[in-house]
């Protein structure tokens, strides 16, 4: 008997692994190439105001911490490096990651682009299936006397921008830690290790509300107020300090409307 239901434990068990592996979403990152826009050609020029590979190597980083996703390094892929090649058209390089996201099974193909004549960084998200670019999120680099200002934090609010907006995976304000009377003083938020949430993180925090545009319903982002990381708990959970908006959090949260956090850059 006992045999049995070890037997039968085993089963569900190695079900449920095959599960949880089927579920992820395959996804490629590749590399972060130069860009031209005016010409709209990818160079791979070597330039030292901007480490290329350090970048997608903490993009790997990224999307290998989350568990929705199954993550193909840019080792394994056939990655353009011809100069010729790359200088054709973006057009040329949109249809070369279809088609080689598709040979690799992948459901997205992660890359990144930096503008050489803007200094602006761009993540691009591109769905396989639909083969078509689905988001990105771009950001103008800023360099101080000891490089570029921030760039951690500023490629980490890029990435959790991409999450949000291309696979409905923002940062969520679960419930309040503590109150005073009609007040939300502390909140627990599910964002910890994995997302590489450091303490003095601010954020703004907003719910999502539906607005009636003609014969469409569009959800729209409305801020209520700011929030500030005071200790991050263990991978996947983070405490914030409410710094304005006490009311309406604690309103918003009290009315169960859905309540999220935005990575704020100074």
């Amino acid at each position: 008997m006992r045999k049995k239901i070890a037997s039968i434990t085993a089963i569900i068990a190695f079900m449920l692994f095959g599960f949880t592996t089927y579920a992820q979403s395959r996804i490629g990152v590749g590399d972060v190439y130069f860009y031209y826009s005016k010409s709209k050609t990818f160079q791979s020029v070597y330039n030292n105001h901007f480490n290329t590979q350090g970048t997608t190597t903490s993009i790997i980083d990224f999307y290998t911490r989350n568990e929705e996703f199954l993550v193909i390094d840019r080792q394994n892929l056939k990655i353009i490096n011809d100069e010729k090649e790359l200088q054709k058209s973006e057009d040329f390089m949109d249809g070369y990651i279809i088609q080689q996201g598709k040979s690799e099974g992948m459901d997205y193909f992660c890359y990144g682009r930096y503008d050489l004549s803007k200094k602006e960084l761009s993540i691009v998200i591109v769905d396989i299936k639909k083969e078509s670019m689905i988001g990105t999120a771009s950001r103008v680099l800023e360099q101080n006397f000891f490089g570029l200002k921030d760039f951690d934090k500023t490629l980490l609010s890029m990435l959790l921008e991409l999450n949000n907006t291309c696979f409905d995976l923002p940062i969520t304000v679960v419930r309040t830690t503590k109150t005073k009377g009609n007040k939300a003083k502390e909140l627990l938020v599910a964002a910890g290790k994995n997302q590489k949430m450091s303490d003095d993180f601010e954020f703004e925090i907003y719910e999502k509300v539906e607005e009636k545009v003609g014969n469409k319903t569009m959800l729209r982002e409305n801020t209520i107020g700011k929030a500030k990381i005071t200790s991050v708990s263990d991978e996947n959970f983070c405490i914030m300090e409410v710094t304005s908006g006490d009311e309406e959090i604690m309103s918003a949260l009290t009315n169960k409307s859905g309540v999220f956090a935005k990575l704020l850059i100074d």
